[in-house]
Order: C-alpha cells, then structure tokens, then sequence
C-alpha cells in the first residue's frame, strides 16, 4: 500500500496559504539586518562573491582559525554562506541603482536576506510539518493546527528570525523526517534519496545537526525493516537504504570534507577547535557536567526549553498517545530528543548564549510539535490546551519585541557560557523581558547596564553603555530599529512604506483563512 492511499488529499491551495501566512508574520517581525554569528557567515558570502574562495580578511573576528595556507576561515558550515551569495549581489545591484533613497551594499542585501530568505525557511519548515501530520492523520485540519502552534508557539520563531541557521536546520531535518517516514509507508526509492540529501543539506548549515537526524535516519530505517516480513526482503530494503544514503548523503560528505582539508590540511578539521583554543583563557568545548547542562535546558528558570515553550509542556502528556497511534513517529521524536539534549549538555556553551532560551534545541522544535497530535484530539481539557498554547504564543511575541540580546546588555556579567544565573529566577531572560516590556510601555525603560564581574571579551562579558543599551531597547521591527538608530528619516518612512504593505498582505492571508473557516466543507473526509 502506498502513501497516497492512506492520506486525504490537503484542501486546495492550503500549504500555499500556510507558506504565505508563515512567511509574511516572519518578515513583518524581522529586525531587518543580520546579527551576531550571521555576520561572519555573511562576510564568507561577500567573499565567496568577490573572490570564489572563503578566507576573512585578518581580525575581522576571533571565531576564526588560521589556515594552512596562513589566511582565517570561518569554523561554521558554508551552507548559509552559499545561500546568501545571491543578497551579496542583490545588495550590489541596490547600492548601484539609481534610486531615491541611496544605500550601501551592505544594508540593502543583509535586508532583503533577514526579510526574505530566513522568513521563508522557517515558513517552509512550517509546511513541511504540515505534511508530515497529514501522512501521519489523515486529517488536514489537524496538521494546519499543529504548524501553526509550532510556528507561532515555540522559538522557532524567534529563531527564525533571529537570522542563526536553525530555522534552515529545521528545514532540512523536517524534510528528512517528511521523506522518511513516506518511504517506511511504502513509498518508493526517490524518497530515500529525499530524506539522506536533506541530511547532508543540514550537515552543510551545522555539522552536529547529524545529531538530530542521524537517530532520525536510524529509527526511520526500523520503522521501515518492522513493517516487511521475510529475512530476505528485508535486506533488500536495508540495502536499498544503504544506497540512498551513499548516493544522496555522500556528495554533502565529501564536499564537506573536500572544504576541511582545502581550508586546514584535514577532512575532519573545522577549525572550531583551533578558535576556541586561541581564545586562551582554557576554553574547552565540551566541560560541562551532564548533570548540568541536562537540568539546564529542562528544569532552570533562566533555560528551560518548557518555560520557554509552555505549549511543550502539553507534549509530555502527548508523547503517551503518540506511542500508542504513532509509535515509529514517536520513537523518531524520541530517539533525537534525547541524542540532542544529552549531546548538548555536555557542550561548553549549552545554552547556545547570547540567545532567547536553549538556541541549541530550536532545531528540534518541529519533532516536538509532533507530540501535541493527541492534545488537538483530546475530548476533555479542550480549554486547557487552548490556554497553555495562549500561553506561549504570548511568550513567542515577547521575543520577538526586542532583540534576543537585550538582556544581555543589561546584565554583563551574564556571557556566552551559562554560569549560576540561570537558576536565579530575578536574573531570568524571561523574567526580565517581562518587566522590560513593562516598563517600557510605562515610559521607564532600563537603559542601565551592570558590569561584568571580569572582563572577558572572549565571551562577550564586557561593559556596556547606556547608548548601546538605549539602541538595543528599541522595538526590534525593522522600520523602528532603523528609526532608533537613525532617526525619522526618509529610511525609515521608505522601510515603514514596506512594513504596512507587508502587514497589508498578511492581513489579507488571514482573511483567507477567515472565510475558509466560515465556508461550507465540501470534503469533510479531509478535516
């Protein structure tokens, strides 16, 4: 039996409407510029499109290595790198043209990337889900409501935006899971080779995203050998795995590889160790106690991924159900879950810091989603879920208000390694964007920042001033970051222009989705 046999048709036009939606919600709350280790990845790119190679000029940052051939590279994968060649170009041509409003290279293709490519990374991550619900269901009203609470309920959102590569991690885990698990359902050979390209994709954008999708690829593998009968077919099938997995994945590999080696003389070298080793001040990467880094991401006030995500908190409770009806999908959610976690409890900067909650599992958050199929069923308790996900839609629009990294600056001593304030609930990030979002609209903001303890550039624990922290506060919307760091000028009437057009046209996507839901059901079989 095939896939197509056992899933009802989407309603027409529906993934396309989701997309938009999505998309349109991620651009309207783009800051509008990239940030933090999206820089150095978008200064490779400006390489890579003036000289084809991915050298940094020297002293452009300390997350860098030093080459073979004596010039720095990145440590981070080239995926995002490559992608965002074209907004080098696009950027280029913008500076170039003869319009109005004159602007730099720079400006003009780092804004059409954090308006353009990440909000349609996450939005297509978002689409994916949906089709994995789908096969899995049946029922398409189910699966539109599970990608949206996973794209407006969880910090995919933020993590979208924010302008990391989590949200094109995502992507490439979704489509792995989406290809796998139609493969295990009967699909055919091209699904296989689907799911092991999106594996080596997602190895491009961050090489421990094998983490996730590797005890994905292995539980899917099961799933599949469970279901046929006889020693013989089943090795077949497991060959045909093994073929996929060597023609899909191994290009990804060895282009990875083929970069290690060009860049520090090894296939295996990254240069990630080298930087931190250079930093100096006995920085190893992976230092923290199990123990630690687990309770961590779990249980503290200042990293839990469920404080962070209340609507998960309904997950744990979901995951039960999602054995019983879905037991290989749960056994994937599952199996890297816990590979996740447990890998990043032991790394030095497990909180994935300077980031809105635990950044590291952000990837993850669409498996989660998973998990909350039987909630959406649930008879009883129906109020409920509607508050929990009430909840945390609530806490997703809190991230997105200012940028990640405001109580960073309010609080220096906090830095890029977790230390003893995630366990104090005053010095909470969520706590503290709270009262920021408070005071704020009270007309008290917090512009005072708290010195670090010691100084350590290494990990961002360094002063800073009021006007750094003045700048930062503002409301991280495109147009109004630009009027906070600028002033009212012609760009910032030019990119509020933009902005109502972009809020226009999600307002007319949410309209759709109005009269769909007041129409008559021509196919009730699909809901």
């Amino acid at each position: 039996m095939t896939i197509e046999s056992q899933t009802q048709p989407a309603p027409r036009g529906e993934r396309k409407l989701l997309f938009l939606t999505v998309g349109l919600l991620y651009a309207l709350t783009s800051s509008g510029d990239l940030v933090g280790d999206t820089e150095i990845r978008w200064a490779v790119a400006e390489r890579l499109a003036e000289t084809g190679w991915v050298d940094l000029p020297a002293g452009v940052t300390p997350l860098s290595a030093q080459g073979t051939d004596g010039r720095w590279y990145s440590f981070y994968g080239p995926g995002q790198s490559v992608c965002l060649v074209p907004f080098v170009w696009a950027g280029r041509a913008l500076a170039a043209a003869p319009l109005p409003l004159a602007t730099s290279a720079d400006m003009g293709g780092q804004f059409l990337a954090s308006v353009i490519f990440f909000p349609v990374c996450g939005a297509l991550a978002a689409v994916l889900l949906y089709g994995i619900v789908l096969d899995a269901t049946g029922r398409a009203k189910l699966a539109r409501w599970i990608a949206l609470i996973f794209a407006v309920a969880t910090m995919h959102w933020q993590h979208t935006i924010n302008t990391y590569e989590e949200s094109q991690v995502a992507v490439c885990v979704l489509a792995a899971l989406w290809a796998f698990q139609r493969a295990w359902r009967g699909g055919g050979w091209r699904y296989l080779l689907v799911g092991f390209a999106a594996v080596g994709a997602g190895a491009c954008f961050r090489p421990s995203s094998v983490v996730l999708s590797g005890p994905m690829a292995a539980v899917a593998l099961g799933a599949d050998l469970v279901r046929r009968s006889g020693a013989a077919v089943r090795w077949r099938r497991f060959g045909q795995w093994t073929a996929a997995a060597v023609v899909a994945m191994g290009p990804f590999i060895l282009a990875l590889m083929a970069y290690n080696h060009a860049r520090f003389g090894s296939p295996w070298r990254t240069g990630y160790v080298a930087a931190h080793q250079a930093m100096g001040d006995g920085v190893e990467l992976f230092a923290t106690p199990l123990w630690t880094g687990l309770t961590g991401m779990l249980a503290s006030p200042g990293k839990s991924v469920f404080l962070f995500n209340p609507v998960l908190i309904l997950g744990v409770f979901g995951f039960v159900g999602l054995w019983r009806r879905q037991r290989a999908l749960a056994a994937v959610v599952l199996a890297a879950s816990v590979c996740t976690v447990v890998f990043h409890s032991r790394y030095t900067y497990w909180s994935g810091d300077l980031a809105w909650g635990p950044r590291l599992l952000a990837s993850a958050m669409g498996l989660a989603a998973l998990t909350l199929i039987p909630p959406l069923q649930w008879r009883r308790g129906r109020w409920l879920v509607v508050a929990v996900v009430a909840l945390s839609v609530c806490v997703q629009l809190a991230s997105v208000v200012y940028s990640f990294g405001l109580e960073f600056y309010q609080d220096r001593r906090h830095g890029t390694i977790p230390n003893g304030y995630v366990w104090r609930p005053g010095q909470s990030q969520l706590y503290c964007r709270g009262r920021n979002i408070v005071l704020h609209a009270a007309g008290r903001p917090v512009y005072e920042s708290i010195p670090p303890e010691r100084i350590r550039p290494e990990t961002h624990q360094v002063p800073a001033t009021a006007e750094q922290v003045r700048r930062i506060h503002a409301v991280n919307l495109f147009p109004f970051k630009a009027r906070a760091n600028t002033g009212p000028g012609k760009l910032f009437y030019a990119l509020l222009a933009v902005w109502g057009a972009t809020l226009a046209a999600w307002g007319g996507t949410v309209l759709r989705w109005w009269r769909r839901a007041r129409a008559p059901t021509r196919n009730p079989q699909s809901q």
